[in-house]
C-alpha cells in the first residue's frame, strides 16, 4: 500500500505542493509511464482531428483541447487512485492492475467528462460565473468515482460536498500547476523545436504532482468532514 497515514492531514497550500512533489519523487517510476502513454494518445488525437477537420471545426480547437485535457486527467486521476491503494508490490503487476481498474471505469469517466465539459461550457456561455463554479466544484469527480463506487450524478454531488469550504484552495492549486506547466512549455519550446517533447516534459513535471495535490485535498476533506482516517479508509475500500 502506497498510501500513508499522514496523507489525510490538513496542510497549507505551500506545504501541500511541497509534500506532493516529495511523494511524486518517490513514486516517479510508478506514476510516469502511464501518463506518457496518455499524453501521446491525447496529443496525436488532437492533431489528427485538427488535420482532418474543416475550418469551422478547427475554430473549436481550444474547446476540443479542453475536453481532451479533462478526459486525460480524469483517466489519470483514476489510475493514481488505484495505484496508491493496490496491494501489489511488483512493478508490472501494479501497472497492469491500476490501468485495468481505471479502464474498467472508462465508460463512467467518459460520461462524467462529457457532462462536466457541457456544464462548464454552457455555464460559461450563459453567465460565465456558473461555468467557473462548475469547473472547481466538480473537479474531484474522478476520485469519487474511483474510491466511492458511485454513479455519475452522485460523483458530482460528492465532489461539490468535498470542495465546499475549500473552493479557493482547489482554485489556487489548479492555477499554480497550470501556470507552471505553461511556463515550462514556453521555455522548452524556445530552446528546442519539438512541440511534443515540450508538451510531454512540461506535463510530466506538473500533472502527477497536481494529481497528488488534489488527491490529498480529497483525503483531508473526507477526514475533516466525515472523520475518515487512514485505517477507516482502508476498511471502506475492502
Amino acid at each position: 500500500m502506497r498510501l500513508h497515514p499522514n496523507d489525510f492531514e490538513e496542510r497549507s497550500i505551500i506545504k501541500l505542493i511541497t509534500y506532493s512533489y516529495k511523494r511524486y519523487t518517490n513514486l516517479f517510476f510508478l506514476m510516469a509511464p502511464f501518463l506518457v502513454i496518455l499524453l501521446f494518445i491525447e496529443y496525436y488525437t488532437f492533431y489528427y482531428l485538427a488535420d482532418n477537420s474543416n475550418s469551422v471545426i478547427n475554430s473549436l480547437n481550444p474547446i476540443i483541447q479542453f475536453f481532451l485535457d479533462n478526459l486525460t486527467l480524469a483517466i489519470y486521476f483514476s489510475f493514481l487512485a488505484f495505484l496508491l491503494t493496490s496491494q501489489s508490490s511488483n512493478f508490472f503487476t501494479l501497472q497492469l492492475i491500476s490501468i485495468k481498474q481505471s479502464l474498467h471505469l472508462l465508460v463512467l469517466l467518459l460520461t462524467s467528462s462529457v457532462i462536466y465539459f457541457l456544464l462548464v461550457m454552457i455555464g460559461s456561455v450563459i453567465f460565465i460565473v456558473p461555468g467557473f463554479l462548475f469547473l472547481i466544484w466538480f473537479y474531484l469527480y474522478p476520485f469519487t468515482l474511483s474510491f466511492e463506487r458511485v454513479g455519475v450524478i452522485h460523483s458530482f454531488k460528492r465532489s461539490r460536498q468535498l470542495v465546499k469550504g475549500n473552493f479557493f484552495r482547489v482554485l489556487i492549486v489548479l492555477l499554480f500547476f497550470l501556470l507552471l506547466r505553461e511556463a515550462l512549455y514556453f521555455v522548452l519550446t524556445a530552446i528546442q523545436p519539438y512541440h511534443i517533447l515540450s508538451y510531454i516534459l512540461s506535463s510530466l513535471v506538473t500533472i502527477p504532482a497536481e494529481s497528488i495535490c488534489l488527491l490529498l485535498i480529497y483525503f483531508s476533506q473526507r477526514s475533516e468532514k466525515e472523520a475518515i482516517e487512514y485505517r477507516s479508509f482502508l476498511k471502506e475500500l475492502a
